[in-house]
């Protein structure tokens, strides 16, 4: 096929040629389209369309010829397809003249995405190329994005703070406060990812030489550790190692519905090693009534029950029938492991729906 008819094919057709080249042709054919079609070529390669992918890919790249065939080239490589060609870029002759045009080429998103993916010696390749203008140019490119990224997550960050502060505490369930943390550790990921893209920024600024991105990089280092660690910080840990930042600021907020034991002017708060019932009156749970309702006494199955007893028995023998019923919500707690003010913190127990669906999943899992 000469280029007279690769020009006069739809882009149906050139994806359609592409997965049909033999091998040892490609080189001959894609020099012959124009850029537009060596995009379609290409994307037609990638690791969702042809199990030979990689191996087509890195033929095309290593053996185009021009530089506006490179670049269309780079519009359109998937992530995999270029860190196949960065893997191997190294062993082709004059790579810097295949690099330059792939970057020219690349959206800086897929730039950064190879960025945070690559390898070793993915990075040695960026390294050796770091005195060149379009991958200094992603550089300077990635240290805007990431700065107004970090002013958008400052904002995040106060909405997330003034949601902690201002939540009821005492109405909150599950699927509430598993959103809020998420929120929380979807804030730090990032941070931690960002990190990860400025460090290996770094290391090709560094060896660019170029002190203005350096400087650049480093100042955005220092902001990304700094709300990583002790703005957004991290939770508690099994050494009973003290949450920071938001982690710390969440689990405050959630300790507080049982006061402040160390406050000497806190009278109602409770300590640790008080009684779990005790922590339950914090939850605004009283009476038999409440803890028939959050599933402690589920000998009984209408709350009737406790009502028409009550009414019926005896005077005397009333107190000996409540007695034996809050012993049973007692052994029911010991039974969920809920013995004291600090079970119930650890598990994560700070309002009656959260009890509820503590019992409730508790059940479950028996």
């Amino acid at each position: 096929m000469d280029q007279v008819e690769i020009k006069l094919l739809t882009n149906d057709e050139i994806a359609a040629l592409a997965s049909t080249i033999p091998f040892d042709q490609i080189p001959s054919i894609l020099n012959q389209m124009d850029p537009k079609q060596i995009s379609i070529a290409i994307a037609a390669w990638n690791e969702t369309h042809d199990s030979e992918w990689k191996k087509k890919t890195k033929k095309a790249i290593f053996e185009l010829v021009k530089t506006e065939s490179l670049e269309a080239a780079g519009k359109t490589l998937s992530l995999a397809q270029a860190l196949a060609v960065l893997e191997d870029m190294h062993t082709v002759e004059n790579f810097r003249d295949k690099l330059s045009p792939l970057l020219v080429g690349m959206p800086h998103s897929l730039f950064i995405q190879i960025l945070s993916n690559a390898t070793t010696s993915q990075m040695e390749v960026f390294k050796q190329e770091s005195a060149t203008e379009p991958l200094q140019h992603h550089l300077t490119v990635l240290c805007h994005e990431v700065a107004t990224q970090f002013v958008d997550y400052e904002a995040i960050t106060r909405k997330i703070e003034y949601e902690i502060d201002f939540f009821n505490v005492k109405e909150i369930g599950s699927h509430e406060l598993i959103a809020l943390k998420k929120e929380i550790e979807k804030i730090w990921s990032f941070f931690q990812d960002k990190l990860n893209e400025i460090n290996k920024a770094l290391e090709i600024a560094w060896k660019s030489g170029r002190m203005d991105l350096i400087e650049k990089l480093s100042a955005l280092k220092e902001i990304c550790l700094k709300f990583r660690i002790s703005i957004v910080g991290y939770p508690s840990d099994k050494d009973d190692e003290e949450a920071k930042g938001l982690f710390a600021k969440l689990e405050r907020r959630l300790n507080s519905v049982f006061g402040d034991p160390n406050n000497p002017h806190d009278f109602e708060a409770l300590k640790d090693d008080e009684p779990a019932i005790e922590g339950l009156s914090k939850l605004s749970l009283w009476y038999l009534q409440d803890y028939w309702a959050v599933g402690l006494l589920p000998k009984i199955s209408h709350l009737e029950e406790i009502e028409h007893v009550s009414l019926s028995y005896a005077e005397k023998n009333q107190e000996q029938w409540r007695e034996n019923l809050m012993l049973e919500v007692k052994n029911n707690l010991q039974h969920l492991g809920l013995v004291s003010v600090a079970d119930l913190k650890k598990s994560g127990i700070f309002s009656k729906k959260l009890l509820e669906e503590f019992i409730q999943n508790s059940k479950a899992k028996k």
